[in-house]
């Protein structure tokens, strides 16, 4: 009779453990599925679009049974790349101020530039005193080129500090390229089945996409 009563504990015991690591798995099954079941890229490409559905549609994107067909990272962006970016647009828009454009460039614009804005300055100064039309005429002649000068300056200063942060930053990473592709229904086309290709950039942290360019 005690062995009987200790094997029925036993199993009795041996029961309730395995109903409670079956619960647990079912939980985390069910937390699972409720996300997706995505990876952590799929997971980004989902909640991207998804924010992108509910802005424009007002739904979800599991409401338009979107598939996801592939997610494939393809690049890495570094600082290095946006530096020489910058530095090209600097050349670009820059090239007929100097004979040669180079790092030292940007110091040299600011100085001239700043210097014009200075001068023309002091002349809206100067005749804003002078009380006839002649005056008010120079005056917003003076204020017009004054104001060339400033955005030009500002222009190059907000080109110098890009420069000088991606410099600093080095070959840091900057952004994860991915190339996606998902298909969905789409509402405005009486539920028209569509497959989309486009290309993601995530954060420095690679945890989500921030940005995408449409592939034609």
């Amino acid at each position: 009779m005690f062995f009987h009563t200790l094997v029925i504990q036993i199993l009795t015991n041996l029961n309730q453990l395995l109903m409670r690591k079956l619960a647990s798995f079912l939980l985390l099954s069910l937390l699972f599925v409720s996300c997706g079941g995505y990876s952590p890229e799929e997971q980004m490409l989902y909640d991207y679009e998804n924010k992108g559905a509910q802005e424009s549609l007002a739904v979800e994107l599991s409401e338009l049974d979107f598939q996801i067909l592939m997610v494939d990272i393809i690049d890495s962006v570094i600082a290095m790349d946006s530096l020489n970016y910058f530095f090209d647009v600097f050349k670009s828009e820059f090239e007929d101020a100097l004979p040669e454009i180079d790092e030292n460039s940007y110091d040299k614009l600011i100085e001239t530039y700043d210097y014009n804005y200075k001068a023309y300055d002091s002349l809206v100064g100067v005749y804003e005193k002078i009380n006839n039309s002649s005056g008010k005429n120079k005056v917003l002649e003076f204020s017009k080129q004054r104001d060339t000068y400033k955005a030009y300056r500002d222009k190059v200063v907000g080109l110098k500090n890009r420069f000088d942060y991606f410099m600093d930053m080095g070959s840091n990473t900057l952004a994860y390229k991915f190339k996606d592709t998902y298909s969905l229904k789409n509402p405005l086309l009486n539920n028209l089945v569509q497959i989309h290709e486009k290309l993601y950039f995530t954060n420095s942290d690679g945890t989500k996409f921030v940005k995408i360019e449409e592939l034609e």
